[in-house]
C-alpha cells in the first residue's frame, strides 16, 4: 500500500452504505487494523480475524443476518474485484 493512501476495501464501502441507510446491525470482519478502525468510525462493529487468509466460520459473529456481503480484491478468490450479496 502506498503511503498516505486510504486502505482500499469494497467491504468498507458496503458497511458504510449499510450504516448510512439505517441497518440495525453492521458487522465488519477484517484482518487489517486500519480497516477495522475505519469501520468503527463509520458506525459498524469491527471484528478482527486471526490472520490474513481464508475466513473461518469462527471469525463471523454468531447471529442471523438478513443480508451478508463478502467483498474481495483477490483474483484467486473471485473473478477480479467483486462484491457478493447473499
Amino acid at each position: 500500500m502506498r503511503s498516505n493512501a486510504a486502505p482500499q476495501s469494497i467491504g468498507l464501502y458496503a458497511a458504510g452504505l449499510a450504516v448510512r441507510h439505517g441497518a440495525a446491525v453492521v458487522d465488519y470482519v477484517d484482518h487489517r487494523p486500519e480497516r477495522l478502525d475505519i469501520a468503527e468510525k463509520l458506525g459498524a462493529t469491527p471484528h478482527s480475524t486471526a490472520s490474513k487468509g481464508k475466513l473461518r466460520h469462527s471469525d463471523i459473529p454468531r447471529r442471523d443476518y438478513d443480508i451478508a456481503v463478502e467483498g474481495t480484491a483477490s483474483v484467486s478468490r473471485t473473478f477480479g474485484r467483486s462484491c457478493r450479496i447473499f
